[in-house]
């Protein structure tokens, strides 16, 4: 049985970019110490944005254009069929 989780410590951590995570993640100096790191907490990794990805819009009139060509091709197959 698993014990109950609790929020009483958290700690959030924001880097500046991507890249500058990896960078410290994959620096020599850093290796010796991560499995500590790892041990000392329990890790829950939340990704989370601060904007709105909005798709390109040539997908977005391409995808309904395939939608109404299926739509059209069910429609004539089902009343020719």
């Amino acid at each position: 049985m698993q014990p109950e989780r609790t929020w009483g410590n958290m700690t959030v951590v924001r880097y500046p970019s991507r890249r500058t995570f990896l960078k410290l993640i994959s620096h020599p100096s850093y290796a010796p110490l991560a499995p500590y790191k790892f041990i000392a907490v329990e890790l829950d990794l939340v990704p989370v944005s601060s904007g709105t990805i909005v798709p390109d819009l040539r997908w977005l009139v391409g995808g309904g254009f395939v939608i109404v060509f299926l739509l059209l091709g069910w429609l004539r197959a089902a009343l020719l069929g």
